[in-house]
């Protein structure tokens, strides 16, 4: 089975209705179609979002009545990954790596220190879980995988939208 993961950009911009434009398009477009595979029965795929994850975005993006909303819909349509022991282990190797890669400078990086551990959060839950593929639009998460990761991040602002076509 394939596992994959949303990272908080994308979904923020999935699920804002009051934003219209290129990434969004393009977000939307992907996520509907990933999310009518794992509805078809031959199609042997898993959504998940990290616990993390899902905090950011409710705390950040909604009021109280869509979140509400919102929380229906992600139950529906994904598994949420939890933050357990094994997570935590993973997320302090990924961030003593990102330590000793970069020997604490943050010049590499486009967020706070802040930004990164959540960030290595993120791998942790997903690493944890044994996750095959990350979406994101952050270019920064990336900048974290160690190169022989069997964890795949893939920036969704890369993959070039297109719209369906009735025929």
């Amino acid at each position: 089975m394939k596992k994959i993961a949303f990272d908080s950009c994308v979904l923020s911009k999935y699920y804002k209705t009051n934003v219209d434009n290129e990434i969004t398009k393009t977000i939307r477009c992907f996520l509907d179609k990933e999310i009518k595979k794992q509805e078809q029965e031959n199609e042997d795929i898993l959504l998940t979002i990290p616990s993390i994850v899902l905090s950011e975005l409710l705390l950040d993006m909604f009021s109280l009545n869509e979140r509400k909303e919102l929380q229906y819909l992600i139950s529906k349509q994904f598994m949420i990954l939890t933050y357990n022991t094994k997570a935590v282990k993973q997320t302090i190797d990924y961030w003593q790596m990102y330590k000793i890669k970069h020997e604490n400078k943050l010049d590499d990086f486009k967020h706070s220190r802040y930004c990164i551990k959540d960030d290595c959060k993120i791998l942790g839950i997903c690493k944890a879980h044994q996750i095959d593929t990350i979406y994101t639009i952050d270019g920064d998460l990336g900048k974290l995988l160690p190169s022989n990761s069997q964890m795949q991040i893939v920036n969704i602002s890369e993959i070039e939208y297109q719209p369906e076509l009735d025929f």
